[in-house]
């Protein structure tokens, strides 16, 4: 499964940034990890639910976007609090 991150917009209190998610096979259920220092909270996500462990920001994937056969290509994403948005964070993906 690969995974890459599209900022969308950031103001002085947040952003929002989409993921798209590619399964190179069949996936019962994934999830996306990425550090994003400044931020204090998801307050929005869709195709999946996100999680805040300090600066760690971890997403699985939900209601339609749960589930991929090989090859789909979903396009999920989240709005964050925060007083920067992460530009280009390294994602760290699983899948299973």
């Amino acid at each position: 499964m690969t995974a890459s991150w599209a900022p969308q917009s950031s103001w002085g209190e947040g952003y929002v940034a989409e993921v798209e998610v590619t399964a190179t096979g069949t996936v019962s259920r994934w999830q996306v990890s990425f550090e994003a220092p400044g931020t204090t909270e998801v307050s929005n996500a869709w195709g999946m639910s996100c999680a805040l462990d300090g600066s760690t920001v971890t997403c699985r994937g939900a209601d339609w976007a749960a589930a991929l056969t090989p090859g789909q290509t979903v396009r999920v994403g989240l709005q964050a609090k925060a007083t920067r948005a992460p530009s280009s964070p390294k994602l760290s993906v699983r899948a299973s």
